[in-house]
């Protein structure tokens, strides 16, 4: 129990110490008063996917480059709806089948996907938290472990801003974090 304990910890702090920002351009989203979009990498991402799958008895995943592109393109529409109307994005944003999140995410997809966004003060995404949050989930589960799939890609963009720049009215969190994973 206590290796197991161990490695949670390490994966979750190698996800995150690991990881490498790549900066966006900063006129990626016109007039949008942003501090960052980052294109994070996430290390240990594909490791915590293959042991998801291993898990489950079908055979591992290979990366492949147009997958991530697919994946980035999806996160940059997602951030764009999340830009342009923050406060209904944020008020909607625990309502289920009725969020904005729910009702895009997977609005004009043209391959397998998982979608997940999450809004956030100061703390870190990692790639254990995605694989977690993935995993919890039946359907974002079924699509994982999917023997079908023989490659994917993936794609986790941080949003920074000035939550009072927003909405002077609602308090919402300084961080916007999407993360998609497509299969092949």
């Amino acid at each position: 129990m206590k290796r197991f304990i161990f490695s949670l910890v390490f994966f979750a702090i190698a996800s995150v110490s690991f990881g490498q920002n790549i900066k966006l351009n900063r006129n990626l989203f016109p007039g949008a008063k942003i501090d960052s979009v980052n294109r994070i990498e996430l290390s240990q991402y594909e490791i915590l996917l293959n042991q998801t799958r291993e898990s489950a008895g079908v055979g591992n995943l290979v990366r492949k480059a147009e997958l991530d592109k697919y994946c980035y393109e999806r996160c940059i529409r997602l951030a764009e709806i999340f830009l342009a109307d923050p406060v209904n994005y944020y008020l909607s944003f625990d309502q289920g089948g009725s969020s904005t999140f729910h009702n895009e995410a997977h609005k004009k997809r043209e391959k397998m996907e998982n979608a997940d966004n999450v809004l956030t003060g100061g703390i870190s995404y990692s790639a254990g938290g995605i694989n977690n949050r993935y995993n919890k989930s039946l359907g974002h589960y079924k699509n994982r472990v999917n023997p079908e799939w023989k490659s994917y890609g993936v794609c986790t963009i941080v949003i920074s801003y000035n939550p009072s720049y927003l909405s002077p009215g609602v308090r919402i969190p300084g961080k916007f974090i999407i993360s998609y994973e497509a299969f092949e």
